[in-house]
């Protein structure tokens, strides 16, 4: 759980330097929703399936991402039983 650390102590400690950094990534990556969950899996704790969900839901509703192929296939894909 993370707390707010306290202004003063804040103070006290001196300055912080900070830097923008740039990312060597490129502006526009082609992936598989496949591929993009294993790699959110890669990056939070195992078997924390619902973090990996709330995740993907979140890229997907904040239009971070967006899907290239077919809707209709997609919605067939998602109604089959698994």
């Amino acid at each position: 759980m993370h707390s707010m650390s306290d202004p003063v102590e804040a103070e006290l400690r001196g300055p912080v330097e900070t830097a923008l950094v740039e990312a060597d990534v490129p502006a526009t990556i082609t992936t598989t929703l496949y591929d993009l969950i294993a790699a959110i899996r890669t990056a939070v704790v195992p078997d924390d399936d619902p973090l990996v969900i709330a995740t993907v839901v979140h890229i997907l509703r904040s239009r971070q991402i967006t899907f290239l192929g077919d809707p209709e296939e997609l919605a067939r894909w998602a109604q089959e039983p698994s």
